[in-house]
């Protein structure tokens, strides 16, 4: 433990604050960091600042959400269409032909003739499958993927509606980070 007493003229800090003494007196140190990361590509060393760093993560970033949103609607329009098979199918009651047919390969004609796109899907369900109730359930389930789709296609033509997701997101992630909802 030591004492160290250091004196000054009458008035000489004055008009110095706190923060200006110590800085004075060599008490405070600034103690900067080097941002080193690798670059994009992997393949240097990019040293760089804080604020560059996250302006060309977040630029890099949000080229990924066009692919993620391009891939949600490549799925989703195959579930429409599944959608549309299984309402056509019992437009055509699928269900009598296929108690009438003798195999397999028989009903798939018949689902070819009358424009089913996803044959095998449509054969491999249970022929209960096909009725009024089940209708109105795909009916429903076609409407709200279609009206999904309409969301895609907005987020994949404009990129400050992407912009909007991102940041939402990063809201939650921060939202569920303060709470310690991750492990």
């Amino acid at each position: 433990y030591y004492q160290i007493t250091v004196r000054f003229k009458k008035g000489e800090l004055s008009q110095m604050s706190e923060d200006d003494v110590l800085s004075y007196l060599g008490l405070i140190l600034l103690v900067g960091e080097n941002v080193n990361v690798i670059d994009f590509t992997g393949e240097r060393v990019w040293e760089t600042s804080y604020t560059e760093f996250v302006g060309a993560f977040t630029d890099w970033r949000l080229k990924w959400y066009v692919n993620r949103y391009q891939r949600l609607a490549d799925l989703l329009a195959i579930d429409i269409q599944r959608y549309k098979d299984i309402l056509l199918a019992i437009k055509k009651d699928l269900g009598g032909v296929a108690r009438k047919v003798k195999s397999r390969s028989e009903l798939k004609e018949f689902c070819e003739t009358i424009g089913i796109v996803h044959l095998d899907y449509i054969v491999d369900l249970p022929v209960y499958r096909f009725t009024e109730e089940e209708k109105k359930k795909v009916e429903k389930k076609l409407e709200e993927a279609e009206a999904l789709m309409k969301e895609y296609r907005a987020l994949l033509k404009s990129e400050d509606k992407r912009r909007d997701v991102y940041i939402q997101e990063l809201r939650e992630v921060h939202h569920k980070l303060t709470k310690k909802l991750y492990k």
